[in-house]
């Protein structure tokens, strides 16, 4: 995957078939299925849906991510396999039991803010895994030290791989659920989370120098009313607590590592931008990842070696990729692109 990998965002059903998971079908509109639905034992078949019930039809990864569109993030999860999902959060830090079920792509699975917290400062800390602790030093009257703690730290992941994240979740704030947390003035990434009913919201974000958590919700699981979502109730208290915390401190961009290539791209294709129309932007990739296609009127333009690039060692230039199919889908469709006021739930 990258960030400009096409997805379906379309109505799913799959069925439980007593051991897994199964996609059945990528509609619910056929009589076929709708005849299957009304029939079939509601504990074998699930259909997610997203928060505002809209579909989008087809679009770049980094749209699903940017305005949490519940669709897309089980097709990613069902496509790659939720035991990959929880080896790598397992690698970022979370230590809570978790199954692999392809609900896990929503969150259906609990873990605690400091779990949360300390993936995401994985991510900050360009894919450096750091052990939580509360006490930095104790010292008696006379300044001995009696005990002192130092950072534990392992590589959980490539800076590359971080960085990538970091930039999609940066696009969280600036354009999807977690806009609230532009009013911090600053660069910073993050995500937000809303649990059913609305009895959990959740924002997780960082700036270069400082990560933070807030989740708000009820002991006893009360709904915290309608429409309180981690982007309407959360985002605000981190967005408060971050401007007192970094007060003083300087505006850091977030470090851009070696072999990673910038590219300008049109959202509805997720190929090379020609022209600066109004919706291009640019995307981080990882060396060798970018489109080598143009958006090109209603077809594509492919780009061609230029004489100064030389083929690999070894062997011959790589033919260019055909355009990607978007996941969940046949055929490649016009891009919906979502704009800034579009509703966003999770």
């Amino acid at each position: 995957f990258t960030p400009v990998t096409l997805i379906t965002d379309t109505p799913v059903v799959y069925f439980n078939d007593g051991r897994d998971w199964h996609l059945l079908a990528d509609t619910t509109e056929t009589p076929e299925v709708q005849s299957f639905l009304a029939n079939a034992d509601p504990e074998k078949v699930w259909s997610p849906h997203n928060y505002s019930r809209k579909h989008h039809g087809t679009v770049l990864l980094r749209t699903a991510l940017e305005h949490s569109l519940n669709v897309c993030a089980v097709k990613v999860l069902d496509h790659i396999r939720p035991a990959a999902a929880i080896d790598a959060a397992r690698r970022m830090g979370i230590g809570s039991p978790l199954t692999p079920v392809l609900s896990l792509a929503l969150g259906s699975q609990e873990v605690t803010l400091l779990e949360l917290t300390r993936a995401f400062a994985t991510l900050a800390h360009q894919g450096i895994r750091t052990t939580p602790y509360p006490i930095l030093k104790v010292t008696d009257p006379q300044g001995t030290v009696l005990e002192e703690n130092f950072p534990a730290e392992e590589q959980a992941m490539t800076p590359q791989t971080a960085f990538l994240l970091t930039h999609l979740l940066r696009g969280v704030v600036e354009r999807g659920t977690g806009r609230a947390a532009r009013a911090l003035g600053r660069p910073a990434a993050g995500k937000t989370g809303t649990t059913n009913d609305f009895t959990d919201a959740w924002f997780v974000g960082y700036t270069p120098q400082l990560v933070c958590g807030v989740w708000v919700g009820y002991d006893d699981r009360r709904p915290l009313g309608e429409k309180k979502t981690g982007g309407a109730v959360a985002c605000p208290i981190w967005t408060d607590f971050m401007k007192d915390a970094l007060k003083g401190e300087p505006v850091l961009p977030f470090a851009t590592p070696a072999d990673i290539v910038f590219a300008k791209i049109d959202p509805r294709s997720g190929l090379l931008a020609v022209e600066n129309g109004p919706d291009v932007y640019l995307e981080a990739f990882k060396k060798g990842s970018e489109p080598s296609e143009f958006q090109w009127d209603a077809g594509y333009r492919v780009a061609r070696p230029s004489e100064d690039e030389s083929p690999p060692a070894g062997g011959a230039a790589p033919s260019s990729p055909k355009p990607s199919r978007p996941l969940g889908a046949a055929t490649t469709a016009p891009l919906d692109v979502i704009r800034p006021d579009a509703e966003g739930g999770f």
